[in-house]
């Protein structure tokens, strides 16, 4: 009997044990679970950064020192997320470097350089040598041995001073002509065609880590151009000059057709040489009459097949000129994967599909709803509607008639340009001319109550400072110009500004005809944008040219 309670102890000890192990194995098991959702649910969505380092790639963007801007904080934020290499746009090209013979400023391309660094991005440099954007002094030179010395000068000053930051340069930049010919450069007409071989070595003997590259246009598929450039570099390998790779600029538009132009059988050849292939200045304008829906999924299928295409050819990078609408060189014909307010477009998902699987051909993809808060009341893109609707309005106004004078408004491709006059001959003491955009929605005066910004495309030949206006529905008023006004100083390349509204001030001249922001912010009809720099004798020129206005919540 003592032996029997002894024995149902026992297993009533090791039932509890069993149990206890059980429990805990359900416990561990649903702590397991619970975990792996939760770390699920917090796992970030792929970016485009983060595709492209799965697969051993760069994906880049041409960048400006925007994100020196506290304006624009989006940009560096969306830039440092999305990719992990960036390329100056223009800050590192010799007449942005060189402030005069002998004399260099880095500056600029420093803080490029530092922004990488600190997120961790490559640094790849364009361009040691192209026959634009030289300082004009380079342009007088006659003598050839004076030309070599400068030359070399700048392609080994530039290239040490970067040693170790820069891990690729397009050291040459558009030397071929669309006929196949060498294209007369200053270099070219003093140097013949034996500089090209002397900017590689040159370069290699500066820096020898970096990658060297030769980058052109048009030369995205086989033909007459590109297979120049082939030649090109098959006779620079076989002369043993350093050249590491070829860059294919890619500046297309939505009708490029990837197999029609053979662009990966191109992209093949240049890599049987034995070099990288990079795409490096990648856009694709919409293009046509279609709705824009249909034209933004043209562009994302472009994309796609250009991406799936280098990817093919296992081409080392893939950059786009810029990221977002705002910034693009382009920028009228909306050519990059963000838009002007960084919400990505279908070009954006287009890319991101493809880098997850590249092997499947993708129909254009549809973007999500936007979630941007920002009310676009005008802009170019449809510009028969805008001109036919009669949004589009010239502005004069001057002290004595004539001396103000818009002699024509156009739009072409999605840009709206203003070629105007101002003179003092009829003897003004003021004048402006410009135009003014209708800010109707419906046939009906818009409301800014609750938005806090104006963001502006905008460029001018001639004014360093354009007047802008909000004006109302008195016009009494918007004649004598008293609606608030702000300053806005510009460049002559087209670039997106934004303006706090709280800068638009009333005009001290117009005493109680002023108007303030908060007795117009309601009931908005006008936006005018004006150059007022009366010339100090003769007539003054200029055009001002308009690719975009936007209300910023």
């Amino acid at each position: 009997m003592k032996v029997e309670l002894t024995d149902h102890v026992a297993r009533e000890k090791s039932h509890r044990i069993a149990t206890m192990k059980n429990r805990f194995i359900a416990i561990f098991l649903l702590v397991s679970i619970g975990l792996t959702c939760a770390l699920a649910q917090l796992e970030p969505s792929p970016t485009l950064r983060s595709l492209a380092d799965a697969r051993g790639m760069y994906m880049g963007a041409a960048v400006a020192p925007i994100f020196y801007d506290t304006t624009e904080p989006d940009y560096g934020m969306v830039l440092a997320r999305e990719y992990n290499m960036v390329v100056a746009e223009n800050i590192m090209k010799w007449s942005a470097l060189s402030s005069g013979r002998g004399k260099f400023s880095f500056n600029a391309a420093d803080g490029m350089v530092a922004f990488a660094q600190k997120n961790k991005q490559a640094v790849r440099g364009h361009t040691l040598v192209w026959h634009e954007s030289l300082p004009s002094w380079v342009l007088t030179i006659k003598d050839k041995n004076e030309m070599q010395a400068v030359l070399k000068n700048h392609v080994q000053t530039v290239a040490r001073y970067f040693k170790g930051k820069v891990f690729a340069w397009d050291v040459l930049n558009e030397a071929i002509l669309e006929d196949g010919s060498y294209r007369k450069t200053p270099f070219y007409n003093l140097l013949g065609e034996g500089y090209i071989a002397d900017v590689f070595r040159w370069a290699r003997e500066a820096d020898p880590n970096a990658k060297l590259f030769y980058n052109d246009y048009n030369t995205d598929g086989i033909n007459k151009k590109s297979t120049a450039v082939f030649e090109m570099v098959k006779k620079l390998k076989s002369q043993g000059i350093p050249i590491d790779g070829v860059g294919f600029q890619a500046h297309i538009d939505s009708n490029f057709n990837v197999q029609q132009q053979r662009t990966l059988e191109n992209l093949e050849r240049f890599k049987a040489l034995g070099l990288e292939v990079q795409m490096t200045e990648v856009d694709v304008q919409l293009s046509g009459n279609a709705p824009k829906a249909e034209r933004l999924a043209a562009q994302a299928k472009v994309y796609g097949d250009m991406l799936r295409a280098c990817l093919a050819a296992k081409c080392s990078a893939f950059i786009t000129w810029g990221f977002t609408d705002a910034f693009s060189w382009r920028a009228g014909s909306s050519p990059l994967p963000f838009d002007s307010s960084y919400q990505p477009k279908p070009a954006y998902f287009a890319l991101l599909e493809v880098l997850k699987n590249p092997t499947v051909t993708m129909p254009a993809v549809a973007a999500p709803a936007p979630t941007s808060s920002a009310l676009e009341f005008a802009s170019f893109a449809d510009a028969s509607k805008s001109l036919q609707g009669g949004a589009i309005v010239k502005t004069e106004y001057n002290e004595k008639a004539g001396d103000a004078k818009v002699d024509g408004i156009s739009v072409t491709n999605g840009v709206l340009t203003v070629d105007y006059r101002l003179s003092k001959q009829a003897g003004s003491t003021f004048a402006g001319a410009g135009v003014g955009v209708n800010a109707l929605e419906n046939g009906k005066t818009i409301s800014l109550v609750g938005y806090n910004a104006m963001r502006l495309q905008v460029a001018s030949s001639q004014a360093k400072s354009l007047r802008i206006r909000i004006s109302s529905t008195d016009q009494a008023i918007i004649n004598a110009g008293c609606y608030p006004v702000v300053f806005l100083d510009v460049s002559p390349d087209l670039k997106t500004y934004t303006i706090p509204l709280e800068k638009f001030a009333p005009l001290g001249y117009c005493g109680s005809n002023a108007r303030t922001l908060a007795q117009v912010i309601s009931n908005v009809l006008l936006v005018e944008i004006a150059d007022e720099g009366l010339p100090s004798s003769g007539v003054r020129q200029g055009q001002i040219r308009i690719g975009k206005i936007e209300f910023l919540k």
